[in-house]
């Protein structure tokens, strides 16, 4: 591809824009609204030319943006502009959008002219930077490895390059969004997609043979990528209690990953995500496969929570219909001034990046009004209303034989019984808080030993490891009582139908209430509609 600077005059010439500005944001998207980089790179020829003009001839977008730095949030405001591509060309129909910064001093030019190889190199120019199709917030170191995870070329350096990396978190925290996100950006594609529990068969083979068919579609694929949604469905750890079946899948992905296919150059780059590493096969997770550096994903901290907030008010801002009133309005074009968003990020304290989507789909679902007239504008009481619905009352308000917080679908115990249940917002404080209570109750005494553990930490590397592990945790000989608080015991519950060592540890679980002291506690994380430990006097209210 011939050099943009000796034969053509250069995108950001040919825009007319300010020879100082740099770090401009370019996006190339075809008539269906995907991001084409990749494709207009590999299909231009050096005599294709564009001609683009201003989408009938708008004003430019504000948009506004920010990221998180430590402890507080950067804000940026970009002008965004959008060029069509002339009915005169004779290639693909494409739109091009085109972001400067805020203080950019001179707008672009209404038309121009650029041949196809300019175009494609000047996306892989240092100064123009992918346009983010705006998926996901908040997650902007996990974005940073995963692209560096994509770009990594270790030819020149006498390496290979890795095969594969694993992602790993709780639910809702944007594993699969950012992969979706990164790839669109990078390659111009979505990635090939494998759902874990999709791909078991019953019959002999079968699974074995669709995941070889999804490895070949994503070697083929524009983006190059497969990504593998719940690998802990049909990876989890051979052990003797292992099925013939499920140690055969897990030695054909193992040879998927690193046979001698997997050293070809178009060999796809695997990605794999789950809320359950403990329970993967630990050959996956050795350099040259999966790897052991997983990239990880939590819930969100306060400044990130303000972030992913900003980011889902901003969309709605700049959507055809959507409007939002003047609080909230004040919160995302001048964030770091907005007493708001503090509030609301706290008053979300524990919501993953799906929660607080969905209090907002669900705000802006109550103030819609049907037909196509004006809409009513988004509010900010309207928004905290859908965030308080989902806060939980714990703590100082428990008391009496039976503990229950005000909604049916958070904090219950059941009379004379020693499991609790709590939603998964429920903070470490408020269930400290519900054991003082129980204590108070049972032994009319504060003190309590409390032991807090993630339930997936239960599961070691076989059966008699994970046995151990259970029956330490519920191990106790001091006089108090002991509360043991797991999270994520729901994931470890619905794996348990599939994964053996998931089964000994919910199995093991269910002996160890059985042989408990009746003052003991445990509580555990459990959506609605999620399986529920229920063993004789473990009576829990659903």
């Amino acid at each position: 591809m011939s050099d943009s600077n000796e034969n053509h005059e250069g995108l950001q010439d040919r825009l007319e824009l300010d020879p100082t500005t740099t770090g401009i944001r370019v996006g190339v998207r075809d008539d269906e609204g995907r991001f084409s980089h990749r494709e207009l790179s590999n299909s231009v020829d050096d005599d294709d030319a564009f001609t683009f003009e201003r989408a009938d001839q708008q004003e430019a977008q504000r948009r506004h943006r920010v990221r998180v730095e430590g402890d507080s949030l950067a804000h940026e405001v970009w002008q965004r502009y959008k060029f069509d591509q002339s009915s005169t060309s004779e290639a693909n129909d494409l739109r091009l959008l085109l972001e400067v910064p805020g203080s950019h001093p001179t707008e672009p030019a209404d038309r121009f002219e650029i041949h196809g190889d300019t175009l494609a190199s000047s996306l892989d120019c240092p100064t123009v930077h992918p346009l983010s199709s705006e998926r996901v917030a908040g997650l902007s170191e996990q974005k940073e490895a995963l692209r560096r995870f994509f770009q990594a070329d270790n030819d020149d350096w006498g390496l290979a390059h890795r095969t594969g990396i694993l992602l790993e978190g709780p639910p809702g925290t944007g594993k699969t969004e950012l992969v979706m996100e990164t790839c669109e950006e990078l390659f111009g594609g979505m990635p090939v997609t494998i759902s874990g529990p999709e791909i078991l068969s019953k019959w002999v083979g079968e699974s074995e043979r669709m995941l070889r068919k999804q490895f070949q579609e994503a070697r083929e694929s524009q983006s190059q990528v497969l990504y593998i949604d719940e690998i802990d469905a049909i990876a989890r750890s051979r052990s003797a209690s292992s099925h013939e079946h499920s140690a055969q899948l897990v030695a054909q992905l193992l040879v998927l990953l690193d046979g001698v296919d997997a050293k070809t150059d178009d060999a796809p780059r695997v990605v794999a995500s789950t809320n359950l590493s403990e329970v993967l096969d630990p050959a996956l997770l050795r350099p040259g496969r999966l790897g052991n550096q997983p990239i990880e994903f939590h819930r969100p901290t306060a400044t990130e929570r303000k972030a992913i907030f900003h980011h889902y008010l901003e969309q709605i801002r700049v959507s055809d219909e959507g409007d939002l009133d003047e609080i909230l309005s004040h919160a995302v074009t001048t964030p770091a001034e907005s007493d708001w968003l503090d509030r609301i990020a706290e008053a979300a304290e524990g919501y993953t990046g799906a929660d607080i989507e969905d209090v907002l789909v669900a705000a802006v679902t109550k103030v819609r009004t049907p037909g196509d007239g004006l809409q009513p504008p988004l509010s900010a009481s309207t928004v905290r209303e859908h965030v308080r619905q989902r806060e939980k009352r714990g703590g100082t308000e428990l008391s009496g034989d039976t503990v229950r917080a005000h909604e049916s679908n958070e904090v219950r115990l059941s009379e004379n019984g020693n499991a609790v249940a709590v939603d998964k917002d429920t903070t470490e404080e408020e269930c400290r808080l519900i054991a003082a209570d129980r204590a108070r109750q049972t032994d009319e005494t504060d003190e309590v030993v409390f032991r807090s553990l993630r339930a997936p930490q239960l599961l070691g590397a076989d059966e008699s490891a994970t046995r151990d592990r259970v029956v330490a945790a519920f191990q106790h000989e001091d006089s108090d009582p002991l509360c043991l608080y797991l999270t994520e015991l729901d994931s470890v519950i619905r794996s348990s139908d599939r994964a053996p060592l998931a089964s000994i540890a919910v199995e093991t679980i269910h002996e160890e209430l059985l042989r408990w002291r009746e003052d003991n506690l445990l509580i555990y994380e459990s959506a609605d509609g999620e399986p529920s430990l229920a063993v004789n006097h473990v009576e829990l209210i659903e």
